[in-house]
């Protein structure tokens, strides 16, 4: 009952924002679920010894935000010169007379860099989305906002391979890693995905007919895969500290991080696929 209470809470404010949203909310609402999720990360590897100046770190990584916050060539630059900064800010380890300080910075070094790409680029990648909805579908409902197609095909495949995998599952996905995943849950995800992707692209933003049925299935598929393996990355990482859940701020869910683990691995295929893949240049803007 938790995780349904929390779920449809969290889906009502999701849609009033984007219904009646400015930019500049969906912008600081996007920052501020990947940044609760950024330091459920950071203090996640706390738990194996990698000690991170998180304040100093949290400040560089919303620099790297505010930077990047319009999508083009600029963005790798700003996320590696931040990542490169939050290096330095840890450098002073290496002058210490110990005989593990290079081994303790270099751990420093790569959980930095493992995080700056997942919560930075992801979570840029969900803001590109949203934004992308609020600049070419203007005059439709955001029901049509690319971020709202994302949104509904991750859902729906995390639910199915959920309750599929509850009520059937019988054969384990990755039992070292998550043992309650199942073969039959993630099929079930994957299907769900796929016409969770086919619905959105067919009726809920009045897609074109440019665009073919097989191309939302392959969306879909791309979603389903891509989801459920971020799924079992943060389970690895979970495993990896001894953890059940990244935090407790949800009820029902765990940390945001449990939350957003897929949807933040996803966030940037779908967003490279909808600018290159042709999704955003076949697409209506006809009311």
């Amino acid at each position: 009952m938790k995780r349904i209470l929390t779920a449809t809470v969290g889906i009502a404010l999701l849609a009033a924002l984007l219904a009646w949203g400015s930019a500049w909310a969906g912008w600081a609402a996007v920052a501020l679920v990947v940044g609760l999720a950024w330091d459920e990360f950071l203090r996640l590897g706390r738990r194996r010894g990698i000690e991170v100046h998180r304040w100093p770190v949290h400040g560089l990584m919303a620099l790297g935000w505010v930077l990047a916050r319009e999508p083009g060539p600029h963005v790798g630059l700003w996320g590696v010169t931040t990542l490169l900064m939050a290096w330095l800010v840890h450098a002073g380890s290496l002058v210490r007379p110990a005989a593990t300080a290079a081994e303790s910075f270099v751990r420093t070094a790569t959980w930095l860099a493992v995080g700056w790409g997942y919560f930075l680029f992801g979570g840029l990648s969900l803001w590109y989305l949203w934004q992308t909805g609020l600049s070419v579908f203007a005059d439709r409902s955001f029901w049509s906002s690319p971020l709202v197609g994302l949104l509904l095909t991750v859902w729906t495949c995390d639910t199915a391979a959920y309750y599929v995998g509850r009520w059937q599952g019988r054969y384990r996905l990755a039992p070292v890693v998550s043992p309650y995943k199942t073969v039959e849950g993630a099929l079930a995800g994957l299907g769900g995905a796929v016409l969770a992707a086919w619905l959105w692209g067919r009726f809920g933003s009045a897609a074109v007919g440019s665009v073919p049925w097989y191309e939302w299935v392959l969306v879909g598929l791309g979603v389903g895969v891509v989801g459920q393996v971020g799924d079992l990355v943060e389970s690895a990482f979970k495993r990896w500290a001894g953890v059940k859940d990244t935090g407790h701020l949800l009820p029902g869910h765990g940390g945001m991080w449990d939350r957003i683990d897929s949807l933040i691995f996803t966030a940037p295929f779908y967003y490279l696929y909808w600018q290159y893949g042709g999704l955003a240049g076949r697409w209506s803007l006809s009311p």
